[in-house]
């Protein structure tokens, strides 16, 4: 699952990667959407662009999501959610293995991201 939250080439990318889900609610990430970026602070992250699907209002809300490099290297920290044009909305705590909600979309942004670390690092001479 976290290969898919990378751009796939040649490859149509319409349908969305669930990450985490609820009784009520499912969390999407876009496929391709994960870009390695800093905050105004300049502290570096991991963002996507996700979608949260509420089965009973059947309505869809749209966001970014973002987890700093040093959380995923700690495996505890923050996701943090912003509206689609990049103003903050809100934050949630995470660990890494605890079940919640945004843990499991911390790990997996976090899993994208290591793995685009290591394919970036072992190019090259």
């Amino acid at each position: 699952m976290v290969l898919a939250l990378l751009p796939l080439a040649g490859q149509a990318q319409q349908d969305w990667i669930r990450i985490a889900e609820t009784d009520e609610s499912s969390w999407h990430v876009r496929p391709g959407s994960l870009e390695l970026s800093r905050t105004k602070g300049q502290v570096p992250i991991a963002l996507v662009v996700g979608r949260v699907s509420n089965r009973k209002s059947q309505q869809v809300s749209l966001y970014k999501w973002y987890v700093s490099v040093a959380d995923c290297q700690r495996e505890m920290g923050k996701l943090v959610t912003l509206n689609v044009d990049g103003s903050y909305a809100f934050e949630n705590d995470f660990v890494f293995g605890s079940g919640n909600v945004a843990s499991g979309m911390a790990e997996s942004i976090c899993g994208a991201w290591t793995f685009q670390v290591k394919v970036r690092d072992s190019k090259g001479l």
